[in-house]
């Protein structure tokens, strides 16, 4: 038997063990290949299929390296550099998303290397490869509805319209396509997709696009003031979103407690003397709860020259999760982890957090006094960050508590807040919430600033200029002009960011009061909401 023949029958014989989830079989296979064989791609590629399986970041990484240095194959580098982007070697993963962009591409290649570039931060380059892939199979909706996604992030809501419409044309079932749509604009009498939406539901959908499509209903008969039909549609929604969750609100509400009872002030008094870091840009972290104006606060900042919004950043809690399991220690519940979590180095900590962030927006954070991290959950974090970033500063926004839970009641997320589903479970989340704030307020003193939407969005002149005083910013009055603000925005409020500062949705509730009774008693049970 030949070598090249020998070499693919135990090839194939490994590719056989990692199919049917033999691990050790195969991790023998690939270790054996890579000794006898080091010059051959396919082994290193299968190597790289083991390592992921086996959930071996690290290893996976270096074998495809291998691959592709042998074999220039498109394919393999888009895998790379995904590999790369998760890793957070963000220098490695631009350099691919570079190198791939002088390729000639098919029209898949273009799409996934489009999605890279978006998800790096670099939309415009993004948007050429996704209309790249359409010049190549004009035929294929998922191209059409990935450029709208992102032209709907760069704020261009008419193209974005455009964009999804040519995707239900071509797939009449493209649900995504329908219900980021309606997310655009305001849905009016005279041009509306509800009776679209109505006959999806007739068809055989799965309970994702269903409740898809329940919420797109709720939002087009709100906007159309059918609050009956509006409140209808989302009830209905959030059931099924609800029935197909495993999620219980106690454990929530455990994790919360023990982030109070572990962060105390004798905790930070111990830990908090992390030296400051003044040759990098300072962290400006915005939390709350989701849906109460972090948005329009971050574009707000971004008005100056001086402080550079980074959007929703996974970095701070990816770096603690790394560096809480290199203490070997058990971590079986998120109560495990919390304690676990407040014994890593703290300098390490935000010395990595702080490389992280300059990795991947070196470019942009370049003669800036700060940035913006505007991910809401990172008010689980706040004793972590104070300890390991002692100039870190924080901006809490909150809203009316009825008009906070209904926003984030009407909101389908995709896979992050469970609670969001059920009124009384909201409810009793919100209050949990609000408990560690007013236990964070009491650690962070000045540090951290109270922004309340409703005075914001009355006065955005005086509010402005307070919060810019905070930050030690000059404050100019166009600076309440957000909407001609030109950041790219990947959230949520996508769409709705690219108003003016209104007071519209200013006790929006209250056109459901008598159907959120639930959510309403829990609150007042527990003495947040104002007497009428």
């Amino acid at each position: 038997m030949s070598q090249f023949s020998l070499k693919q029958q135990r090839l194939n014989q490994g590719v056989e063990y990692l199919k049917n989830k033999q691990l050790q079989q195969a991790i023998a296979v690939s270790r054996s290949l890579n000794h006898d064989y080091p010059d051959c791609a396919n082994s290193w590629y299968f190597t790289n299929q083991v390592a992921l399986a086996s959930g071996n970041l690290n290893v996976a990484l270096t074998s495809l390296d291998k691959a592709c240095a042998l074999n220039n194959n498109p394919n393999w580098q888009l895998q790379l550099a995904k590999l790369a982007l998760q890793g957070q070697q963000y220098a490695k993963a631009k350099k691919l998303v570079q190198q791939l962009s002088s390729q000639t591409l098919s029209a898949n290649q273009d799409n996934q290397l489009a999605l890279l570039l978006s998800q790096l931060d670099s939309p415009k380059l993004a948007i050429q490869h996704y209309q790249s892939a359409i010049n190549k199979d004009a035929s294929n909706h998922q191209h059409y509805y990935s450029l709208g996604a992102v032209q709907r992030h760069q704020g261009d809501l008419v193209d974005a319209e455009r964009s999804l419409t040519k995707a239900i044309e071509l797939n009449p079932l493209d649900v995504d396509a329908h219900c980021l749509r309606v997310d655009l604009r305001k849905q009016t009498k005279q041009g509306n997709y509800i009776e679209q939406l109505h006959s999806l539901l007739g068809r055989s959908l799965s309970a994702k696009d269903t409740v898809q499509v329940q919420f797109a209903l709720a939002k087009s008969y709100e906007d159309l003031q059918q609050y009956g039909q509006a409140f209808k549609h989302l009830d209905e929604g959030c059931q099924l979103r609800r029935k197909h969750l495993n999620y219980d609100i106690n454990q929530d509400i455990k994790i919360i407690d023990s982030i109070k009872e572990v962060f105390d002030a004798n905790w930070l008094q111990q830990h908090g003397s992390t030296p400051i870091d003044n040759n990098s840009s300072a962290p400006v972290f915005i939390i709350g709860m989701p849906r109460v104006g972090s948005t329009m606060v971050d574009q707000l900042l971004a008005m100056s020259q001086q402080i550079q919004p980074l959007g929703e950043l996974n970095h701070f809690s990816s770096v603690l999760s790394q560096l809480s399991r290199q203490l070997k220690k058990p971590i079986n519940s998120a109560e495990q982890f919390v304690r676990c979590a407040s014994e890593v180095d703290f300098a390490q900590l935000g010395q990595r957090y702080s490389q992280s962030v300059q990795q991947q927006f070196a470019e942009k954070l370049v003669n800036k006094r700060m940035f913006s991290d505007k991910l809401p959950l990172n008010y689980l974090y706040v004793g972590l960050i104070k300890a390991a970033i002692p100039n870190a500063k924080f901006i809490h926004v909150q809203r009316d508590p009825m008009d906070t839970c209904y926003a984030v009641y009407k909101t389908l997320f995709q896979q992050v807040y469970p609670f969001s589903y059920e009124q009384t479970e909201l409810a009793q989340y919100y209050v949990a919430y609000r408990q560690l704030m007013q236990h964070w307020q009491q650690l962070c003193g000045d540090s951290m600033y109270q922004l309340q939407y409703e005075d914001l969005v009355a006065d955005p002149q005086q509010q402005g200029k307070a919060l810019y005083q905070f930050l030690q910013l000059q404050w100019h009055d166009n600076y309440a002009n957000i909407e001609n603000s030109s950041t790219h925005v990947t959230t949520a409020s996508a769409s709705q960011v690219r108003q003016s500062i209104h007071n519209k949705s200013v006790n929006k509730w209250r056109h459901y009061q008598q159907q959120l009774q639930p959510m309403q008693n829990i609150l007042q049970q527990a003495d947040l909401l104002d007497s009428e």
